[in-house]
């Protein structure tokens, strides 16, 4: 029995032209080989499973062909077919994450110098080469500024931020870029039909979008769903191998959302339990979904379909449910979404932590939108007259009555002349009350002690028998409560006042 090939190892490309969402960078090399301009070193970087590894391939077989240079490899020489197998004496492949000491590139640094036994050029490809030591990266750094004429370098990395300047600056950067759900999508067709693998249309979007731009990783999934159907590959198939919800049970949960179905909610939240749906990627998924509603309101009509990259009765759906929420009620969805998101994330149980956001936005659609308020509390100014009577105006404090003998410029009074202050001596008073005690002693002036030649403190006053009618505790909380307009707002908003803030008084202007 012949040995299975994973269908993203048979269906790798072998030319530039095979390259699936690569053009731009394909036709640079291709112009950069045609034209003799080839780097000496290049640097490839972008996501994982875009092709970068499979570029770098490609680009040495289109240096060491025997027709070569040429940006059309034959595929039928020896180092064409020796390079895709890795078994070609001059191509070298390094894994960067298990060959990432310095004693490693200090080997590399004297292999190349000497001359390729065979080919046209050396070709050192190192994967993953952000996760070389700094001192790997140090003992390379002369060997990549001054390479011999025979040696190339490329390396692939996800992580070019990890990578010194010093070595960025030697290279040429190629960036790669994701792999669309179209592009991957047309990919999977082809590739089912060529394996006679007969699959629905929505279960090849499904898998594309759930590979997240990686062409290999869409590849591989379709490679593992064919096992899984006696028959034709549907949605329903690879959603249940890939332990995910589909769209529609998520577009069915959004609908419990914003239709206020706690119940709804509860039902599918006990649905993902059974399925073994990890609750952390259904909250992502379900931001993302909310996102796509809120853009779909925010560009034009016929744009829609083509930016959601959805199909046809799937975007349908969530531009149905957009109109129907609306802006608002969307901004609000997200705000509370990404506020709580590291609390579901990191959740030791997120089943009851999604659970409880989920029923939290069920109840916002409880909450009347701040237009409607100021709408409600629009007319009730009207009502009140429109001309704004009736709101609080700012209490200000009265001002401390002077005394007699400064005088009063407003009412014209003249000042009296002061009273003569009389001496200790003078004084023939006697202290005649008795003696407080406890908390009802009182603070008695130093020259009436020396007066009775004894401590003294007097008694208060004894209260009237006259009861007094009780006084507020916050006197402008209460005269502010009695205000109709202050009485509609709190029954509008059904709320309650907490402080009252005096507005700055306006400076007077000079000379008043």
């Amino acid at each position: 029995m012949a040995e299975y090939v994973v269908i993203a190892r048979k269906y790798r490309p072998a030319t530039f032209e095979q390259l699936v969402g690569q053009e731009h960078i394909a036709r640079t090399l291709q112009n950069a080989i045609k034209q003799g301009k080839v780097p000496h070193a290049l640097l490839f970087s972008g996501p994982r499973g875009v092709g970068k590894t499979t570029t770098a391939r490609i680009f040495a077989k289109a240096l060491n062909c025997v027709k070569g240079p040429t940006p059309t490899p034959c595929c039928k020489c020896a180092p064409c077919l020796e390079i895709p197998e890795g078994n070609c004496i001059d191509v070298i492949e390094i894994d960067g994450a298990s060959n990432n000491s310095v004693d490693d590139i200090r080997l590399l640094r004297e292999n190349a110098r000497y001359a390729p036994s065979r080919d046209r050029y050396k070709i050192y490809i190192i994967d993953e080469v952000h996760m070389l030591t700094t001192q790997a990266f140090n003992a390379l750094l002369k060997t990549l500024e001054e390479p011999p004429a025979h040696v190339k370098f490329v390396f692939a990395t996800t992580a070019p931020e990890r990578i010194p300047a010093t070595i960025l600056s030697r290279c040429q950067r190629y960036i790669f870029r994701r792999i669309s759900r179209s592009e991957a999508v047309a990919n999977l067709k082809k590739i089912a039909e060529a394996e006679g693998i007969e699959v629905d249309d929505e279960a090849l979007a499904f898998i594309a979008d759930k590979s997240s731009g990686s062409l290999r990783d869409a590849q591989s999934i379709l490679d593992q769903a064919r096992s899984i159907a006696a028959g034709r590959l549907t949605l329903k198939d690879v959603s249940r191998l890939l332990s995910v919800t589909d769209t529609a049970f998520l577009a069915d949960f959004v609908d419990a959302l914003i239709d206020s179905d706690p119940a709804g909610v509860i039902r599918g939240v006990e649905n993902l339990f059974d399925q073994g749906v990890n609750f952390r990627s259904f909250f992502a998924e379900l931001v993302a979904y909310f996102h796509k509603m809120l853009v779909s309101l925010s560009i034009p009509k016929g744009e829609r379909l083509t930016f959601l990259e959805l199909g046809a009765e799937e975007s349908q759906r969530l531009i149905e449910q957009a109109d129907r929420a609306g802006k608002n009620k969307l901004f609000t969805y997200l705000d509370k979404l990404l506020s709580i998101e590291s609390e579901v994330t990191k959740s030791a149980i997120p089943r009851v932590a999604f659970e409880v956001a989920a029923l939290g936005l069920c109840h916002l659609a409880d909450v009347a939108s701040v237009e409607t308020l100021l709408a409600k509390l629009s007319e009730v100014q009207k009502s009140a007259g429109g001309s704004g009577q009736g709101l609080l105006e700012p209490v200000r404090s009265p001002s401390p009555k002077r005394a007699s003998f400064l005088g009063n410029s407003q009412t014209g009074e003249k000042p009296t002349k002061m009273p003569t202050p009389r001496s200790a001596s003078q004084s023939t008073s006697r202290p005649h009350a008795p003696v407080a005690q406890g908390e009802d002693r009182r603070f008695v002036p130093p020259e009436h002690r020396e007066s009775a030649q004894r401590p003294v403190r007097t008694a208060p006053k004894p209260a009237s028998n006259a009861k007094s009618s009780p006084k507020p505790e916050n006197e402008a909380l209460y005269n502010a409560s009695n205000i109709p307009i202050v009485q509609e707002a709190l029954r509008l908003f059904d709320g309650v006042i907490e402080d009252i803030k005096r507005s700055p008084e306006k400076p007077k202007p000079p000379g008043t």
